[in-house]
């Protein structure tokens, strides 16, 4: 009997031990969580690139789509020039928005910002980018060519401007359609929206330039050659984001990393009571 009793007794303080960890570790993601939401998650010390229209003060001041897309319409002084409808000066006030914004560079999840996919990054090789837009506008003020091009072509589609994702070979762009045709926006290498030589065009679409490689090279100035090749590899070229089903996955990992930590808080809270009682 004084064997079965010491037994229960260390069973019992096994069980305490246990749900107290459980507890300490639903707090220390709970705490990861709330930081990684706050300013200290927020990435971007990159200086920017010469030449480059990023604003630190936009970037400390706007910090969700809604933000971006409010200063687009209202908070952004931009040069007038002729243009054919609402949708061209829109879209061209999207554009400066963004590039305003974000400078050039790599976004991509630490343990801060999403530990789910932190955690389930280190088992596989391949980058854990940002791709939604509301995320990459919320944690960082750097973007890629892919992040940029996917959060512009979602501010004109909230806009009401119909957009599209256009993957190159070792390039990302994205296109906006009003006037009855597609328009390129290349907010990565900031391409001006409009034509050097004549202020009342804007730049055609994607396969309008391939179809002209000397105004294409044209556009990108000192860049022309390298962007040439990447516009005239069309076996690579492809409309529309690929990308959707790891947004998903991504925007389901945002709630999980608040989800996780209190459910074992309350997980904990339960057992402590059971032991108790």
């Amino acid at each position: 009997m004084p064997n079965g009793r010491r037994f229960g007794v260390l069973a019992l303080s096994r069980e305490h031990v246990y749900a107290s960890l459980l507890l300490l570790a639903g707090f220390v993601l709970l705490s990861v969580t709330i930081i990684g939401d706050s300013c200290f998650g927020r990435q971007g010390t990159l200086r920017p690139r010469p030449n480059e229209h990023f604003s630190e003060e936009v970037a400390t001041e706007v910090r969700s789509m809604d933000a971006l897309l409010l200063f687009a319409l209202d908070g952004l002084t931009i040069e007038s020039f002729q243009v054919k409808s609402q949708e061209e000066q829109l879209m061209f006030r999207l554009y400066e928005a963004t590039a305003k914004r974000f400078k050039h560079g790599a976004a991509s999840h630490n343990l801060l910002t999403n530990w789910p996919l932190w955690v389930a990054g280190t088992f596989r090789p391949e980058p854990i980018n940002i791709k939604a837009p509301e995320i990459l506008v919320r944690n960082s003020t750097v973007g890629l060519c892919g992040q940029l091009s996917r959060l512009l072509a979602e501010l004109a589609e909230q806009a009401g401007i119909q957009a599209r994702v256009v993957q190159l070979e070792g390039h990302v762009v994205m296109e906006a359609h009003f006037d009855n045709s597609w328009h390129m926006y290349d907010v990565t290498n900031e391409v001006p929206t409009i034509s050097l030589h004549d202020r009342t065009k804007t730049l055609p679409s994607v396969e309008a330039l391939i179809n002209d490689p000397e105004r294409l090279s044209d556009v990108y100035g000192s860049k022309g050659d390298e962007v040439v090749n990447l516009y005239l590899s069309t076996g690579n070229n492809r409309y529309g984001d690929p990308d959707k089903d790891k947004i998903q996955r991504e925007r389901a990992s945002e709630a999980l990393k608040y989800a996780i930590p209190f459910l074992l808080i309350v997980v904990s809270g339960v057992w402590w009571r059971r032991l108790v009682n």
